[in-house]
């Protein structure tokens, strides 16, 4: 005898059943569960749940723009403070400039005292076509020039002979001539008296001289000589002592009719004191 289980016979009695009711209910049993079709309020949430990131990092961007547009900003506003400030720097500097340019009237305009030669070496002569070297200190200078210009004039020609052009200046001045340079040319060295000029470059030699500041400083003269050869004492002639002859000769003539005329105005007055008896 078969023993068949209560949970058995309930199953063949619902297969019974549903043959007798309904022949699609074991064709309905072995469908799959029908998937749930969302509802539109259950999507448009999930929309909504789902595009919340996106409003979330539009807005993050949001921030971050006008955070980056409040430090664009805020570099804009600084580096105009500092361009106004350099602004105001360049305009102070300009202002201590400006006001460093006027001193004391009082006060006189620069110069040069001479080191080389030293002034009380007496008068200097030198040959053409020597070197030769002039070095000096400056006086009276409040405001100190950059460059010089160094230059020999001389009044016999009427030529000016340029040493150095824009020669950085510095607290004690110097400088070599070669004057072989200056043997030839339209303007030749002449023996005769120069005149060292020494002036500040930025100005032109003829500037009105201004307290404090260095003018055109021709105080120092000097002799040149040409070179001349050997000639021995006998053959030798001064030119300077012919004309001191001929001084010389004038002078005894003058001197020789001063003294006649003083003797015959002494014997005519003796011979009218004479004549008339007054003695």
């Amino acid at each position: 005898m078969t023993i068949v289980s209560l949970r058995t016979l309930r199953a063949l009695h619902q297969q019974q059943h549903c043959l007798v009711v309904n022949k699609s209910c074991s064709v309905d049993s072995e469908k799959p569960a029908a998937s749930k079709t969302p509802s539109p309020e259950s999507s448009a949430a999930d929309d909504t749940i789902t595009a919340k990131p996106t409003a979330s990092a539009s807005g993050t961007d949001a921030a971050a723009s006008d955070t980056a547009e409040g430090t664009e900003g805020a570099s804009g506003s600084a580096t105009g403070t500092a361009e106004a400030s350099e602004t105001a720097d360049a305009s102070a500097t300009a202002s201590e400039s400006a006001a460093a340019t006027t001193f004391d009237e009082r006060l006189p305009a620069g110069g040069i005292r001479m080191i080389t030669p030293a002034p009380i070496s007496g008068s200097q002569y030198y040959k053409i076509g020597d070197y030769v070297t002039f070095k000096w200190n400056y006086t009276s200078v409040s405001r100190f020039p950059s460059k010089v210009d160094v230059l020999v004039s001389c009044s016999k020609n009427q030529g000016t002979y340029t040493i150095a052009a824009n020669q950085s200046a510095e607290k004690t001045g110097d400088v070599t001539w070669d004057t072989r340079k200056f043997q030839t040319g339209e303007a030749p060295l002449l023996e005769a008296t120069y005149t060292l000029i020494v002036h500040d470059a930025a100005e032109a030699i003829t500037a009105q001289p201004r307290a404090g500041f260095l003018g055109m400083s021709n105080q120092f003269t000097f002799g040149m000589y040409e070179k001349s050869d050997y000639v021995d004492k006998e053959h030798w002639k001064c030119s300077s002592c012919l004309k001191s002859d001929a001084a010389a000769n004038i002078e005894r003539r003058a001197l020789m009719g001063v003294m006649t005329m003083a003797v015959v105005t002494a014997m005519t007055f003796t011979w009218f004191v004479v004549g008339v008896g007054v003695v």
